[in-house]
C-alpha cells in the first residue's frame, strides 16, 4: 500500500512533524530525513544558498523518508523543475 501523502495524514487525524531546512548542507538533511520528521521545506528565500546548493539539498532528500517542498527565492527559481519530484509535495500555509 503507497504512503498517504502530508494531506491524506491530515485528513486522516494524524499530526505532521516538520521544519524548515536553512542548511546548505546535505548530511543535515539527511539527518533530518532519518530522524523521524514528516517533511522538511528547503528554504532558499531565508537560507544562505540558492538554486545550485537546494538542487543539491532535494537529493539527501528523496533518498530518505522525509517528505520535502523547495521554497523558491525568486520568480525564476520557480520556473525551475529541479524541485518537481517524486516525493517534493506543495505546501500552502496559511498566515
Amino acid at each position: 500500500m503507497p504512503t498517504p501523502n502530508l494531506k491524506q495524514q491530515l485528513d486522516a487525524g494524524g499530526f505532521l512533524l516538520g521544519t524548515w531546512s536553512q542548511s546548505a548542507s546535505p548530511e543535515m538533511l539527511e539527518i533530518l530525513g532519518y530522524s523521524g520528521f514528516d517533511f522538511t521545506i528547503i528554504d532558499t528565500e531565508h537560507g544562505f544558498f540558492g538554486l545550485e546548493t537546494a538542487e543539491n539539498l532535494v537529493r539527501p532528500a528523496e533518498a530518505t523518508p522525509v517528505r520535502y517542498s523547495p521554497s523558491w527565492a525568486t520568480a525564476r527559481a520557480r520556473s525551475h523543475r529541479c524541485g518537481n519530484r517524486a516525493q517534493s509535495e506543495p505546501l500552502l500555509v496559511p498566515l
